[in-house]
């Protein structure tokens, strides 16, 4: 027989089954547990929805625009067409060579200022090096770029130096040529005088003797004669030695102006060739960009949009245009429409996602831009539309999910999504029920 309970426990539980009573009473103990972990779980909901943030977005269609404006490329003095070697719609790099101008007259002009500079260059250095007295040392870029000239130069100085050594040899010569000359007029003249003086002696001892006609009067006759002959040609030979001491000192001085006058005449032949070699530098350079020029380079990264010369042989007039190029630069600008409900808090420098419609976002990803400048005022366009132009510049042109540069051009269609701000979700979740009651019970 089964046993029965009779306790009070706020069931009638009286005459009930012990097993039953037990399950009825584990039931009444989880219906609690269940309550509190639904009320739980609803409380940390609401905290995670209160601190939990998630990103605000304005968002807009763009469109990629230029952000240069349209460059042409033209020719400053014109000629004849010799190459082609872009296509319209080519993608070229900055520096790509789209033409070649015929260079036959700007490279023989190239060539001679080319040789008339280095010239000058190696003259420079040559004729300082005569001034100076050091070995004369060819200047490296002449060596390299004009080895001709460098040779001529180096013959020029050997040349200049000997004439200089024959120059000073003959005025060394003939110093030593006036002071020999100086020399034996002198000796003569010394010698002269002695004799002089011996002649003058004996007149001094044979007077007397005539004087007692112990001598003949012929013999200190004859003397006298010659102490005066003597007497006459020392004299002469002195004035001659005035003359040849004189010639001498203008030998020497000659002499010392050999070296002298060569250094003046290199000075004087240095400042000129400073001034061709400034001439020359001009001339140097304005033909080398001319015939840089005779290769059309494009000035940027960009698409051909038009090429409007087409015939090789054709003649192109002095500024004329060749090719337009639509520049692509490493960022990109993009001009976004915003509608006029989302422009209050849209200001330069917010961070913004640019998807480019033509790339699959899930496959190539996005680029990550900065919001640079919003229109002062509301357009409308030719539907009725109204809206703010938004101007966004790009971080780069790789999209984040890929590494290759594929190409994005001016008038591609973009999705812009601009970060203005955070929002806790709790706020997102209780906004239609705030705009509800500011809403409620306010009709008529």
């Amino acid at each position: 027989m089964s046993q029965f309970k009779f306790k009070d426990d706020g069931l009638d539980t009286d005459f009930m089954p012990e097993v039953l009573a037990a399950d009825l009473k584990k039931e009444n103990q989880i219906a609690p547990l269940l309550l509190l972990t639904i009320i739980l779980t609803f409380v940390i909901l609401i905290i995670w929805a209160a601190f939990s943030e998630i990103d605000e977005i304005t968002r807009g269609e763009g469109t990629i625009i230029p952000s240069t404006k349209l460059q042409v490329v033209d020719h400053l003095e014109g000629g004849i067409i010799q190459n082609i070697h872009i296509h319209e719609g080519d993608i070229v790099k900055k520096g790509q060579l789209l033409l070649n101008i015929d260079n036959t007259i700007a490279r023989a002009r190239f060539s001679e200022g080319r040789t008339l500079y280095y010239r000058f260059i190696a003259s420079v250095a040559r004729l300082r090096a005569q001034i100076s007295g050091e070995l004369f040392t060819i200047p490296q870029e002449v060596e390299e770029k004009a080895p001709l000239e460098a040779e001529d130069a180096m013959r020029l100085y050997k040349a200049h130096l000997e004439d200089l050594k024959s120059d000073q040899l003959i005025a060394d010569q003939e110093v030593e040529q006036k002071q020999q000359e100086f020399n034996e007029l002198a000796s003569r003249t010394k010698e002269l005088t002695m004799q002089r003086s011996l002649i003058s002696e004996k007149v001094e001892k044979i007077a007397p003797l005539v004087k007692q006609k112990l001598e003949p009067e012929i013999t200190l006759t004859d003397l006298k004669i010659r102490e005066s002959e003597l007497r006459s040609e020392v004299a002469s030979l002195k004035s001659n030695i005035a003359r040849a001491k004189a010639a001498v000192l203008q030998a020497e001085q000659r002499a010392r102006q050999v070296p002298i006058k060569f250094k003046a005449e290199n000075w004087n032949e240095l400042k000129d060739v400073n001034n061709k070699l400034a001439a020359a530098k001009g001339s140097f350079t304005s033909e080398g960009d001319r015939f840089s020029r005779t290769e059309v380079r494009s000035p940027v990264h960009g698409i051909i949009k038009q090429l409007l010369v087409t015939t090789v042989g054709g003649v192109v007039q002095p500024g004329e245009d060749l090719v337009e190029i639509v520049p692509l630069e490493d960022t990109l600008l993009i001009e976004a429409k915003i509608n006029p409900k989302d422009i209050a808090f849209l200001r330069p420098g917010l961070q913004a996602s640019v998807k480019i419609t033509a790339y699959d976002y899930a496959v190539y990803g996005d680029l990550k831009g900065e919001l640079i400048r919003v229109s002062a005022d509301s357009i409308t366009d030719d539907q009725g539309n109204i809206f703010y132009k938004a101007y966004l510049k790009t971080e780069g042109t790789i999209l984040s999910k890929t590494k290759k540069v594929l190409p994005i051009m001016p008038g591609m269609i973009s999705s812009v999504d601009i970060l203005t701000g955070k929002k806790s979700v709790l706020n997102y979740l209780l906004k239609p029920i705030l705009k509800a009651k500011q809403r409620a019970l306010t009709e008529r």
